[in-house]
């Protein structure tokens, strides 16, 4: 299948920077909580703290500088500044013993990292632009370098962690967020990166009914999603009495069907329409949580999990591209609307999962993603067809 755009030194450049960004933040947020527990020895309270403030202040500041980065033009300084945080915050991870100032200074700097990838989807969606090529695939084969990093990430992380210890692994991070630093410093354009025909009528509004509806709709696929991966393992462990490591392999089967996924969606996104892939989308992830409920076989439960790859392949790239759609002055704050559409999803689906397996257990949570699966699904047939 041919992926429908040229290969050149600034597409690999954008590649290559999501890639080496996904390392970083995969080799940090999959320790993190045990770091807070054992390293730190604070209460499951304090973790929770922790994850809120680092959630809501990350929201925040990938906002504000996504306006600044619209306004500008200048999306290489924004990541370089970023990066550079990142670097610096990995260094304090890896000296400080002090919570107080990892929840607080520490957290601060690490907020500034939430902004890499969306301004280089952003800045990606512009070179696009500039240079005529269609943005759908080459935003899909961005997207897929962040997966693959997920994959890599997560296990050298905890492997690294055993033989070293968590602060050597921070200074694993830092020297990866200094990779990408030097990396953006040399390869990415400087300058204004937009297209100048895209800022000359007027601005597109966020707070417009469309683009509302589709955040609250991502959102609650996100929520979904991550309620799931909050429930699952235990559900798999406790409930059903298989072995953790069935859980791994659901995880990692879904990721790895993910990509074909991305790819496809990004070769027929514009014959079929953007909206009828979220649609799509939607239906997977009921399919995938019906199926949940019903079924306890090894086997089918794996190959539920082509049903979890339709759901979040598709989310992950066209929902980036659907937002961009929909407000195509301003790249850098629609990108950075869906990533936080993720975190909005995350930090309610903490809260919710929890809940429900205190009340009622963890099965019960797979019928409040079906719920909230349908809910999108739904929703998403009043977003403006684009």
């Amino acid at each position: 299948m041919s992926l429908g755009f040229k290969v050149d030194r600034y597409s690999v450049s954008y590649c290559l920077l999501v890639l080496l960004t996904g390392i970083a933040v995969s080799l940090l947020t999959p320790v993190l909580s045990l770091f807070l527990s054992d390293e730190l020895g604070v209460s499951s309270f304090k973790v929770g703290v922790y994850f809120t403030c680092y959630a809501c202040a990350g929201i925040l500041v990938s906002q504000i500088l996504a306006v600044i980065s619209d306004r500008t033009g200048n999306r290489r300084i924004i990541v370089l500044i970023s990066a550079l945080m990142g670097f610096f915050a990995m260094i304090l991870y890896s000296v400080s013993n002090s919570y107080e100032i990892i929840a607080t200074l520490g957290v601060f700097m690490l907020s500034f990292i939430t902004s890499i990838t969306p301004q280089l989807f952003a800045a990606g969606r512009e070179f696009c632009a500039r240079t005529g090529r269609e943005p759908v695939m080459f935003l899909q084969i961005m997207r897929i370098q962040f997966s693959l990093a997920w994959v890599m990430g997560p296990p050298l992380a905890f492997a690294f962690m055993g033989y070293f210890g968590f602060r050597k692994l921070f200074l694993l991070s830092s020297a990866v967020y200094f990779i990408t630093f030097a990396a953006a410093f040399f390869l990415l354009p400087k300058g204004d990166s937009r297209d100048r025909s895209s800022i000359k009528g007027e601005k597109d509004r966020v707070f417009e009914k469309n683009v509302m509806l589709l955040f609250i709709a991502c959102t609650l696929m996100w929520t979904s999603n991550t309620m799931y991966l909050i429930a699952m393992p235990q559900y798999v462990t406790h409930i059903l009495r298989y072995s953790s490591e069935l859980s791994g392999f659901m995880m990692g089967t879904a990721a790895f069907l993910e990509m074909p996924v991305m790819l496809v969606t990004g070769k027929f996104a514009r014959r079929l329409g953007i909206r009828t892939f979220m649609i799509l989308a939607a239906s997977g992830g009921v399919l995938f949580y019906v199926t949940m409920l019903f079924v306890t076989s090894p086997f089918l439960l794996l190959a539920a999990q082509f049903f979890n790859a339709v759901y979040i392949g598709i989310l992950a790239g066209i929902g980036m591209v659907y937002f961009q759609e929909l407000l195509p002055s301003v790249p850098g704050e629609a990108t950075t609307l869906f990533s936080n559409s993720a975190a909005v999803g995350g930090m309610a689906a903490g809260v919710t999962a929890g809940s429900i397996a205190a009340l009622y257990g963890f099965d019960y949570v797979f019928t409040a993603d079906l719920l909230l699966a349908a809910a999108a699904f739904v929703m998403l047939f009043f977003v403006r067809k684009v």
